[in-house]
């Protein structure tokens, strides 16, 4: 079953090898800039939670589930936004330490954007807004038709 399911599609597209240099990109960038940092103090779970984020990335946009989910299943896609937003990101947030969060999103310019959208109401007001528009029929349709547009999303 699985085999004619994806006896259509190429390994490239079933793979994602562009996600691997994604991935490996970040991870370069990550252990090059912020482990190897002097001033910054890192713990080995911060390391273990950005290796979770970088694993459950690829898992969701270059293994064959995101092959799934862009052309067969609508309840894929749905699996993987919600992997996205709910466990990758906060993985990602908690593998910065507290002097890089400080040093690069902590100033006089972006403290009063995290007041406004640090409240909760407001962002899940905004997020819920977000989404809804998303999967509106005209907006899902024109991204997922466009593939600059699905590979950003």
């Amino acid at each position: 079953m699985a085999g004619s399911l994806f006896s259509n599609f190429t390994w490239y597209e079933l793979w994602g090898p562009i996600y691997i240099v994604i991935c490996l990109g970040l991870s370069y960038w990550y252990f090059k800039n912020v482990v190897h940092y002097y001033r910054m103090h890192m713990t080995k779970s911060q390391i273990n939670y950005f290796i979770s984020a970088i694993i459950l990335l690829y898992i969701v946009k270059g293994s064959p589930i995101a092959t799934i989910a862009d052309h067969y299943l609508f309840s894929a896609h749905m699996l993987q936004l919600s992997v996205i937003f709910f466990a990758i990101i906060p993985l990602f947030i908690l593998s910065l330490p507290t002097n890089f969060i400080r040093e690069y999103f902590w100033h006089r310019r972006t403290k009063f954007l995290i007041g406004v959208f640090g409240r909760p109401w407001l962002t899940a007001i905004l997020f819920n807004g977000l989404v809804t528009i998303y999967f509106m029929s005209p907006v899902f349709n024109t991204i997922n038709g466009n593939f600059i547009l699905m590979f950003i999303s």
